[in-house]
């Protein structure tokens, strides 16, 4: 099960210093607009996402713990944002032989238009 988890962001409007002749401004398609960045001197403090090559191709990686991102959208003040939360597995009868769940919302929060169940 993939669900997706939406953040707040911090609307700044894009500073001209910031947009640097070495700032990359996107990864695989998927525009990194400022507070975020992908270079060193590109992003606010705590808004880093790496840019990673896997199998030759740039896969957008979150600024926190390796999370997928899915968009960045400054006018929505929001990061969608790939993560699995959840599983469970059942036996041949039904019956629930094993679960894991991790969600730690702390800092975040969760939009039910972007998440429907």
């Amino acid at each position: 099960m993939l669900l997706r988890a939406t953040t707040a962001v911090a609307s700044a409007p894009p500073s001209p210093n910031v947009l640097l002749p070495h700032c990359q401004e996107t990864c695989d398609g998927l525009s990194i607009p400022y507070p975020f960045g992908i270079d060193d001197g590109c992003f606010k403090e705590g808004f880093e996402v790496a840019c990673e090559v896997v199998n030759g191709s740039a896969t957008p990686t979150a600024f926190f713990g390796g999370v997928g991102v899915k968009d960045i959208s400054l006018l929505d003040d929001r990061a969608r944002l790939l993560k699995n939360i959840s599983w469970e597995c059942y036996n041949s009868t039904g019956g629930l032989v094993g679960y894991h769940s991790q969600l730690n919302l702390s800092g975040l929060r969760v939009h039910p238009q972007w998440n429907p169940l």
